[in-house]
């Protein structure tokens, strides 16, 4: 295993870059977070006056940093043509914007940060083949998009000795036992279908008493979905279709057997768990159908093109949908999330 001593460049860079990289948007029903009053501690003594100066801390340079040509280099696993492309694209430009910022401040100790960004389109395979090309090029990973991506790397992260910050909201993450290399961030998908639902029974009442739950079959899906499961049994609400796990993005069947069980059961509420492209498709041919009902889901299958001035189904968005976010962004004020 490889010791990397770059540690406070690291943190330096993803602490900077992890909060602020979500797009824009206002969160609801996040977790607030307890204040935390720090016991006062003794102040630390002025050296001696002819004390010989503190030697300067060294940087090591055997990966990701190079002194001569002055760069700090960062990698990105990104799912840029895949299903959750919509959500990962702007958050790339995004941390290209902060990195941009930083840059124009001086950097990180007076080394320019370099982003290497490598398109995985959210395939297994392809992500576990561009983490070997990246691994002994870079510091560390600014993300890894998709909680089956970031599993499959999880063992090597360590081995390696290498940081990633995953770009996925997998309650797993919270785990000692898997997040050695990991810097996980935000409300876990589980929590976030409580925070949300339970807003939502709190601000429309007896308007919501029943819930479609449906999602795909992974631990993204059904993380989500137990989520859900869960915030209705404690406020009540009935399960009038339960879909968990049975929406394959790329299955069009699927999405019409999942969209005709949301038509049938006629809920007050829907929680759908996917791709931007598979929710706006179960959307759009429940809203043929003609049922109306407030929707909402995980983060990651929104789509800010839904709301588009050409999009076609903007005003029913707008009329029915509430998406909560599981950070906060630039521009947000939630004390819960980030």
């Amino acid at each position: 295993m490889r010791t990397r001593t770059k540690r406070l460049a690291i943190f330096l860079v993803l602490g900077l870059v992890a909060a602020a990289c979500s797009p824009t948007g206002e969160g609801v029903g996040t977790t607030e977070a307890p204040t935390v009053t720090p016991e006062p501690t003794a102040a630390t003594p002025e050296p001696p006056p002819d004390a010989p100066p503190a030697a300067p801390r060294e940087i090591a340079t055997d990966i990701g940093v190079d002194l001569e040509a002055g760069t700090i280099t960062i990698g990105l696993l990104s799912d840029l043509t895949g299903p959750f492309s919509p959500l990962v694209t702007p958050i790339v430009t995004g941390y290209q914007a902060k990195i941009d910022e930083i840059n124009a401040a001086g950097g990180i100790g007076g080394l320019e940060i370099v982003l290497e960004v490598r398109d995985t389109a959210y395939s297994v395979d392809t992500h576990v083949q561009l983490y070997e090309e990246l691994k002994d090029q870079v510091v560390a990973f600014g993300h890894s998009t998709g909680t089956p991506q970031t599993v499959a790397i999880n063992d090597q992260l360590r081995a390696d000795g290498i940081f990633a910050v995953p770009l996925t909201w997998y309650s797993g993450w919270s785990d000692p036992a898997i997040n050695a290399s990991l810097i996980p961030h935000g409300v876990p998908y589980c929590i976030e279908s409580m925070n949300v639902i339970g807003w939502l029974s709190d601000q429309m009442g007896d308007a919501i008493a029943t819930i479609a739950i449906a999602s795909t079959a992974d631990d993204y899906g059904r993380d989500s979905a137990q989520g859900a499961k869960l915030a209705a049994e404690v406020l009540g609400l009935e399960v009038v279709y339960d879909g968990e796990g049975l929406v394959n993005a790329a299955d069009e069947a699927t999405l019409a057997e999942v969209a005709n069980g949301i038509i049938g059961a006629a809920p007050d509420l829907v929680w759908l768990t996917t791709s931007p492209g598979a929710w706006s498709g179960i959307y759009g041919q429940t809203l043929a159908a003609g049922i109306q009902a407030v929707w909402s889901g995980a983060f990651p299958g929104w789509n800010p093109a839904f709301i588009a001035p050409d999009s076609p189904i903007a005003g029913a968005i707008e009329r029915d949908v509430y998406i909560g976010l599981p950070v906060s962004t630039w521009g947000g004020d939630s004390a819960g999330a980030g």
